[in-house]
């Protein structure tokens, strides 16, 4: 390799260093004046003059002594025969003769190795030039002045493939830096030249917390993706797949072996660029790569909403995809026969990504993405598969698999109806206790409002757990009870719950009768009544604390099953309007109204079998 020859201001003459030589010559000794040349080896200097080269006859040569004890370069000197051995080259040489042989072959060099001899030892010198070309180490020859010279060695990065041991003394790179944040090389192998590409150990360069992406190897294919990036390569090809377009690269991928270990070393620039960073810079004199854009292009503001997790998995016969955000976001759900979609309203995603489900019964892809404000997710299914969305503590939740289930929510009496109300209240209601009066005291509160509240809530609750809902009398007149059963019977409804508070007495002053019960029809219970019945019950029982009157039967039109031909059709009698205590914090409270239709809801859920998300 060539050595360089770099002209540098003059220094003064106290910096000069000289060294007297005693070269045996045609038998006699010759005293010679040479001028000193320091040497630093990977960036390290040398300390010890013994250590140091010499400029002879306008070649520097360097000891033996730092050849075998810096270098590692194996030395046996034998009378004037000298063996240099490291690597896969041995070089021999002789004293006085430019003729070298490498691995059997002999070569001539510029400069012949000479004896350093005096009373005290012999020193050995070669050629630096030569010797260090042929064992692959890079050298740089500065002359400071007219009798000032250092030379920089480095040592080779000795790796191999398949077509045998390779040898790299250009820049190397230690280390990245990924949006700020250091990823060191320096227990792998460092990203080198190739080509004139930079090139770096995949994994330990990719697959690390700071890029986060995700390295699949098979053969020789080889699979990176990062959010919505992916970027298929294959080993001694130049030519990647990025999210299915073909694209050149630069250099070929290289399989090499480093230090007994295994890497792939891959184009960085590009792969870094396709992965989706915005810009990357190599400084070659600081060893280092920054990469820039890549991890705040997916960072996001965690004072909004954002997507936090995504959980695909199996729940019996139904493919569950969960969208845990920050808190429970507002999204516009629409779907074909092979597809649903999903639009998350004023969201952030932290991570793009598309993957395979793990189980492939009912759905096939998922593919979640920014877009402008909001994040939109993409479902792939069978044809004719159904599905029910449920929504709630931070959670959007689609269940592939499963059929809405048709309900109906009927608002027990009307507005007017005669007799439907509380005794005479001997105090204000405040409903929601904001403050606003709703019932003045001396007046009684009417049971269709408190039916309506539950009602209301109960049919909400529905909905967001996935259910088709039939709400039927929630005005303010009072249909009949057929046109009631018509109602339920016409929309399909697999179930049906008809909301009432109860009475007992005269229903003109208060009395201790309390508590809560359900009905089904003592003659049509339908298949499913009971049992639906059984199952509201015993959510209603864990509110708040009332009298748990039971399951009962009865000769009811809206438990009808006959009439309303749903599989189960119940009746919700929720307090007593004539117990003081319950008309005041039951029948009069909204948020008694809100936890009595939660627990509606999650009973319903239960007993269909569905899975359920809080809200």
């Amino acid at each position: 390799m060539a050595a360089l020859m770099v002209i540098a201001p003059v220094v003064s003459e106290q910096d000069v260093l000289a060294k007297t030589l005693y070269v045996k010559e045609n038998e006699e000794i010759t005293q010679v004046e040479a001028t000193t040349v320091s040497v630093k080896v990977d960036g390290v200097s040398q300390k010890d003059e013994t250590m140091q080269g010499i400029m002879y006859e306008n070649s520097c040569m360097l000891p033996c002594s730092l050849l075998q004890t810096v270098l590692n370069i194996n030395v046996k000197v034998e009378d004037a025969t000298i063996q240099l051995q490291k690597y896969d080259q041995t070089i021999q040489l002789q004293i006085g003769s430019k003729t070298a042989v490498v691995n059997g072959k002999e070569i001539t060099m510029s400069k012949e190795p000479l004896i350093n001899k005096t009373d005290e030892k012999e020193e050995v010198y070669v050629p630096m030039e030569f010797i260090l070309g042929e064992f692959h180490y890079n050298t740089e020859l500065i002359k400071e002045s007219e009798e000032t010279y250092h030379v920089d060695i480095q040592s080779p990065l000795v790796y191999s493939e398949e077509k045998g041991e390779c040898y790299y003394n250009g820049d190397c790179i230690w280390d990245l830096s990924i949006d700020g944040k250091a990823v060191s090389l320096i227990d792998a192998m460092p990203g080198i030249e190739q080509n004139g590409v930079m090139v770096l150990p995949l994994k330990e360069s990719f697959a690390n917390k700071t890029v986060g992406a995700s390295v699949v190897t098979s053969g020789s294919s080889i699979v990176v993706k990062r959010g919505s990036h992916t970027v298929e390569i294959a080993t001694n090809s130049s030519i990647a797949i990025v999210n299915g377009t073909e694209k050149q690269m630069d250099t070929a991928v290289k399989a090499v072996k480093y230090k007994e270990k295994e890497y792939l070393l891959v184009p960085a620039e590009f792969l870094f660029l396709n992965l989706g960073a915005k810009s990357v810079e190599t400084d070659r004199s600081a060893k280092k790569m920054t990469v820039s854009g890549l991890t705040t292009n997916n960072t996001v503001d965690k004072s909004k909403n954002y997507v936090k997790k995504v959980k695909i998995s199996k729940l019996s016969k139904v493919d569950s995809i969960i969208l845990t955000c920050k808190k429970t976001p507002k999204f516009q759900v629409k779907s074909s026969s092979t597809q649903i979609k999903i639009t998350l309203k004023n969201v952030a995603v932290e991570k793009n990504e598309t993957r395979k489900l793990k189980t492939n019964r009912n759905t096939s892809s998922f593919s979640i993405k920014q877009s402008g404000k909001n994040v939109v997710v993409v479902l792939k299914k069978k044809k004719g598969v159904s599905y029910i969305t449920q929504y709630g503590s931070g959670k959007v939740c689609i269940y592939v698999g499963i059929k809405p289930v048709r309900i109906t929510v009927d608002c027990g009496h009307g507005a007017n109806t005669p007799g439907k109300r509380t005794p005479k209240m001997p105090c204000n209601i405040d409903f929601d206790g904001n403050g606003k009066i709703d019932v003045k005291k001396g007046r009684s509160i009417k049971e269709h409002q408190a039916n309506v509240g539950v009602g209301r809530e109960l049919a909400n609750e529905l909905e967001r757990l996935g259910f088709k809902v039939n709400r039927y009398a929630f005005g303010s007149s009072d249909p009949s009870l057929s046109s009631r059963q018509r109602s339920i019977r016409s929309f399909h409804s697999k179930y049906s719950i008809s909301v009432h508070f109860n009475a007992a007495g005269s229903g003109r002053t208060f009395n201790r009768a309390n508590g809560v019960e359900v009905y089904y029809h003592s003659k049509y219970p339908g298949k499913a009544s009971k049992g639906l019945a059984k199952s509201v019950l015993s959510q209603m029982a864990k509110g708040t604390k009332q009298t748990n009157r039971g399951v009962r039967s009865q000769i009811l039109a809206l438990c009808n099953t006959k009439s309303t031909r749903a599989d189960a059709s119940i009746l919700v009698e929720c307090a007593f309007m004539t117990n003081l205590r319950e008309a005041k914090t039951m029948v009069g409270s909204k948020k008694f109204w809100k936890e009595t239709g939660a627990e509606i809801a999650k009973g319903v859920c239960n007993y269909a079998g569905l899975p359920y998300v809080a809200k």
